[in-house]
């Protein structure tokens, strides 16, 4: 004969939201995860650089196009994600390039020259 499934049978452990996903994995047998949280944490932390950089340069390249954009951007870029900040750095960079545009110091540089190696002939 079958027996039906009942509510809340089962093991059950609980957990403590307090004591985050480290303790967790500490306190109630995940020594087998230390390995692999250790890992997270790793990445996490390049995570976390890799954000302040991009928000750094964002700000930048903000300052750079024009002092108004520079501080609207203050408070707004904590909340971008990555890939609103990449293309906001995207967007700022094009601008920039619009408005100090690279010059060569020699001139000519920008023409389409031809060498056919008869300027050395002795």
């Amino acid at each position: 004969m079958a027996v039906p499934a009942q509510r809340k049978a089962g093991v059950t452990k609980a957990y403590d939201p307090e004591m985050g996903l480290k303790g967790f994995v500490r306190e109630n047998g995940g020594e087998d995860f230390e390995e692999e949280l250790r890992e997270l944490e790793k990445f996490s932390e390049l995570g976390r650089s890799y954000m302040k950089n991009l928000r750094g340069e964002v700000m930048r390249l903000g300052l750079i196009c024009d002092r108004e954009v520079y501080k609207s951007l203050g408070g707004a870029l904590e909340k971008l994600d990555a890939a609103a900040l990449e293309g906001m750095k995207a967007a700022l960079e094009a601008r920039a390039a619009e408005k100090l545009p690279l010059h060569t110091q020699l001139p000519g540089m920008a023409d389409i020259t031809r060498f056919d190696g008869g300027e050395y002939l002795i």
